[in-house]
């Protein structure tokens, strides 16, 4: 998506979602994307996850004991992931899809991040919390980076944007005033 997006920066949707200060951006974080990876994967911890968190795979439900517990199902793309990057799915998808306000989106982080460290606390883990913030922002990067993916999207108006605004929970003009965000 990469060499579409910088061929279709006069189009005018893809230059409100990728003005040229964050398309310049991508594209230098593209060029690094080898050492940016290298650090994801080479250099931080791994552990196990479900990799697919979401609305769609998570539920709340209370336990025969009367404790509220979360329930993962659709383990299909479960692997091994760096520290942090489980958590990026979850909030990233979380405000793309318009699940959560977007204005509170630091709060979302905040709490997600923290939930998350609890987490890997309960299960033994007694690492330094810096490690799984680099690993969820960097992520966070390669994630933003397959945004360009959607080029074709964002210019094919017919074709995919009612359907689009559909699956982010409104109009297609709200669901680039979000990505104009997330950036």
């Amino acid at each position: 998506g990469i060499d579409e997006l910088r061929q279709s920066l006069s189009h005018p949707i893809v230059c409100q979602v990728f003005p040229m200060p964050i398309s310049s951006s991508m594209f230098r974080l593209w060029d690094r994307r080898e050492i940016l990876l290298g650090n994801i994967y080479d250099r931080l911890p791994q552990t196990f996850g479900h990799l697919d968190p979401g609305h769609h795979n998570l539920f709340s439900r209370r336990n025969s004991v009367g404790v509220d517990e979360t329930v993962a199902i659709d383990w299909e793309l479960a692997g091994i992931g760096a520290l942090g990057e489980e958590l990026v799915r979850l909030v990233t998808n979380s405000l793309f899809f318009r699940l959560f306000p977007i204005d509170k989106a630091q709060e979302l982080d905040e709490v997600a991040f923290t939930g998350y460290i609890d987490g890997l606390r309960d299960a033994g883990w007694q690492g330094d919390p810096r490690q799984v913030r680099y690993g969820y922002v960097a992520v966070s990067i390669t994630r933003a980076l397959r945004l360009a993916r959607l080029v074709r999207v964002f210019q094919d108006e017919d074709r995919y944007h009612a359907w689009l605004g559909k699956k982010v929970n409104g109009s297609f003009e709200e669901m680039i005033a979000s990505c104009r965000k997330l950036m």
